[in-house]
């Protein structure tokens, strides 16, 4: 049997940022063939909800061989063959502790487009398609009695990251005047037609931790076109562009060309930031250019992205918030907020952590280093007529299989 899974790269993990998810673990040990010890340098009360990457062999490891263009893992499925940028084929691994899966053979399509995936999808080349997935083409696959689908909330979100160490946006009033030209309702309601959900926070709404009355700015152009007048910034020669010492109110808006609807509410931002008097410069890349040549290293003024796999609120905010956080690619630094953090991090008791989690919050709807756009939704599409059961993970990976395991 061969099954047709479609990757969008942009999906894809980065593990290099995911070491920050287990730096606190200091020793492993196997006491015996079913119990595992962990050592930890300071208590880690997220440590269990990111033991899901899976295992490799510890002789492997140490030796030097190079894991990450030759894999080798305990999964219900082997390594066949991988063509970089194209595919992964995969066949069954006939020593897997529940035996061999019914699924013999795995085939997983990279096809970066989100469009192209679901047409794909739809002629029949693909079996099994998942988010991110644009919304025209998410209604239309649901109206196909053809396929099977799941949506649900996300683990994810789609924000604005401001590069805090930017000169024009360092100051923490610049960002909150920023915030109030990003139209949430129309991009999610009209752009995203209703996929997301408006948010306010960088708490997820599906979060322990959530708290609704926690609100970073909304969207008012008059107040943020009052808010840059109070900042020195105003339409000294009465061409429609705010100006200050001489220098006109001009950024660099950024986001990945993958992504359609991402591309459009880019150009959307364009416009509204215009119509506040601001020159708003649109860079748009292929999502390597756009985020390891570029957010990453720091470059960006104003980014548009995603953060996936949300599982626990440090997931988001530890690594990419915290001083000198492995992910902090805008620089933010905030002592009351790494305190914070750290104290969501270390306390195994839910309640004070959401109070942690809470208070950080706050803090960062005030300073805006992001600012969060929508909490992402989740959706699965799968051929009906397939001989195993697909069950939707929002976690985005392909364990949602079921047939893999019976």
């Amino acid at each position: 049997m061969m099954w047709f899974l479609p990757i969008n790269r942009c999906s894809i993990p980065n593990w290099r940022p995911s070491r920050a998810l287990y730096s606190p673990i200091t020793k492993v040990e196997a006491l015996d063939a079913r119990t595992v010890k962990f050592t930890l340098e300071a208590p880690f009360a997220p440590l269990l909800s990111y033991l899901d990457l899976g295992i490799m062999p510890k002789a492997l490891a140490e030796s030097g061989t190079d894991l990450a263009l030759n894999p080798v893992g305990a999964g219900p499925m082997k390594l066949v063959k991988w063509s970089r940028g194209s595919e992964i084929v995969l066949t069954a691994n006939d020593k897997f502790w529940r035996g061999a899966p019914t699924v013999t053979d795995l085939t997983l399509k990279v096809i970066g487009d989100n469009s192209a995936r679901a047409q794909a999808f739809e002629a029949g080349d693909l079996d099994v398609i998942q988010s991110p997935l644009s919304p025209q083409d998410i209604q239309r696959l649901a109206a196909d009695a053809r396929f099977g689908n799941v949506a649900m909330p996300g683990l994810g979100v789609t924000y604005v990251n401001f590069n805090t160490k930017d000169a024009l946006l360092s100051d923490p009033a610049m960002r909150r005047a920023f915030g109030m030209l990003i139209d949430q309702d129309t991009i999610v309601c009209d752009i995203y037609q209703g996929v997301d959900e408006v948010t306010h926070s960088v708490l997820l709404p599906s979060s322990w931790a959530y708290d609704s009355t926690i609100s970073q700015p909304t969207f008012d152009v008059e107040g943020a076109v009052k808010a840059f007048n109070d900042l020195g910034w105003s339409d000294t020669n009465s061409d429609g562009i705010l100006d200050k010492d001489g220098k006109p109110l001009e950024v660099v808006i950024a986001t990945h060309s993958e992504d359609p609807n991402r591309v459009q509410t880019l150009e959307y931002m364009q416009a509204v930031f215009e119509t506040a008097g601001i020159k708003a410069v649109p860079k748009i890349n292929d999502w390597a250019t756009f985020s390891t040549n570029y957010v990453q290293k720091g470059e960006h003024q104003i980014a548009l992205l995603g953060w996936l796999n949300i599982v626990d609120p440090d997931r988001l905010l530890y690594s990419t918030l915290s001083t000198g956080g492995s992910n902090n690619w805008g620089g933010y630094s905030n002592p009351e907020v790494d305190a914070l953090l750290n104290a969501g991090r270390e306390n195994l008791d839910r309640g004070k952590r959401a109070e942690a989690y809470q208070g950080a919050a706050k803090i960062l709807a005030q300073d805006l280093p992001y600012y969060i756009v929508s909490a992402q939704g989740y959706q699965l599409f799968h051929a009906k007529d397939l001989p195993v059961t697909v069950q939707a993970t929002p976690r985005g990976y392909m364990r949602g299989l079921i047939g893999l395991n019976d």
